[in-house]
């Protein structure tokens, strides 16, 4: 179907995170397109379009998990929810009504990503694919195997940050061999420095399992945190940074196996992707200097490219350390957006956002810490 506008929705969570010998899904990427983001109408039922790639759980869930819960332009929304006896069931729920259609049982024992792809539209059509094979569909002539095993994928090569990530450990040593010391100050040192580091790491332990748990006040605290521990202020560097650039260290963490690559440019998309990890894995298998993954472009809006940098920043200052009284349109954005942190009910993406990246700059920071020791 033609569509010329586009609502993209990216979630990029580690695995590790959740836990894979939990029965939760790790989702890693959703492209949302609906023909109610374009200027143009079709009769009936509007057309729509969902690919995410997932790591699916196996065995199955206990209970259903949610895969995406996606607000559509005109107010409706579409669900994909992985059940108990393996299928995954897809809502539809807009103007016209409500679409629904269930899968074959679909078996993943490598706990591999794969494409899930939902396509609607007038009348009444729906599918259900994975990795573009259909797996459920209303079309009568459609082929739906009698269980699908999901194939193994094969490793992907990722960028070479290296030689990037020995810069920005070399501008940290520069940024802060040049500081001029504050009149009216006493100078701080090493060891004050490393102290609320510390600090700062002890505050996320106790915060982000709260967060996982489902009390997503508990954001807003991390996001105060981050800003502390990663963004500059007057032009010091991040406590983090300059903990590092006192005893030349690195800040490592990983990201996806082509982050370089530009967002497709299609007029009128919204997106955000979240692409950090503490820890290695086959998902993000590459190694990035923390300064380097706070410049990689991680959302669109209106046009306009933002940074992981921007993104931390502006939650940070209108939201996690500030209170302002309105918001900038890129937040809102962000607390429109739902998904699904472990076990907990469908919320804010920001909260999802603060989460994912929390634990990875914990993870760094208790590197840092443990390395001076």
């Amino acid at each position: 179907m033609p569509i010329s506008g586009a609502f993209r929705l990216v979630l990029l969570i580690n695995p590790a995170f959740f836990g894979l010998v939990s029965p939760e899904a790790a989702v890693y990427a959703i492209d949302i397109f609906s023909a109610n983001d374009c200027a143009m109408t079709m009769p009936g039922r509007p057309g729509g379009h969902i690919s995410a790639v997932v790591a699916l759980p196996d065995p199955a869930p206990p209970s259903a998990i949610v895969i995406t819960n996606a607000p559509m332009p005109d107010g409706g929304n579409a669900t994909i929810t992985y059940l108990p006896d393996g299928t995954l069931r897809a809502e539809i729920t807009d103007g016209v009504g409500v679409l629904t259609i269930a899968s074959c049982p679909v078996w993943n024992p490598a706990r591999d990503i794969c494409v899930v792809t939902l396509d609607w539209g007038p009348p009444d059509y729906i599918e259900l694919q994975i990795d573009f094979g259909c797996v459920g569909s209303s079309a009568p002539n459609a082929s739906i195997p009698s269980a699908l095993l999901i194939k193994p994928k094969p490793k992907r090569a990722g960028e070479d940050f290296s030689a990037k990530a020995l810069v920005a450990r070399q501008s940290r040593k520069a940024l802060f061999a040049s500081a001029v010391p504050k009149r009216d100050r006493i100078p701080g040192n090493e060891e004050r420095d490393f102290m609320m580091l510390r600090d700062e790491v002890a505050q996320l332990a106790d915060l982000l399992p709260l967060l996982r748990s489902g009390k997503v006040h508990h954001a807003l605290g991390i996001a105060a945190r981050l800003r502390l521990l990663l963004i500059p202020v007057r032009g010091e560097m991040g406590l983090l940074q300059r903990c590092a650039a006192r005893v030349d260290a690195p800040l490592i963490v990983y990201t996806g196996a082509r982050p370089s690559l530009p967002f497709p440019t299609i007029p009128g998309a919204r997106r955000i992707s979240l692409e950090i990890d503490g820890i290695q894995t086959k998902e993000h298998p590459t190694p990035i200097d923390v300064d380097d993954w706070l410049q990689l472009t991680a959302a669109r809006l209106n046009e306009k490219d933002f940074t992981n940098y921007s993104i931390l920043s502006d939650i940070g200052n209108t939201r996690g350390s500030h209170a302002d009284p309105d918001l900038k349109p890129l937040v809102e954005m962000l607390e429109n957006m739902q998904s699904q942190i472990g076990t907990t009910e469908s919320q804010a993406f920001l909260a999802t956002y603060i989460c994912v990246v929390g634990e990875a700059i914990a993870q760094v920071a208790r590197t840092l810490l443990s390395s001076r020791q």
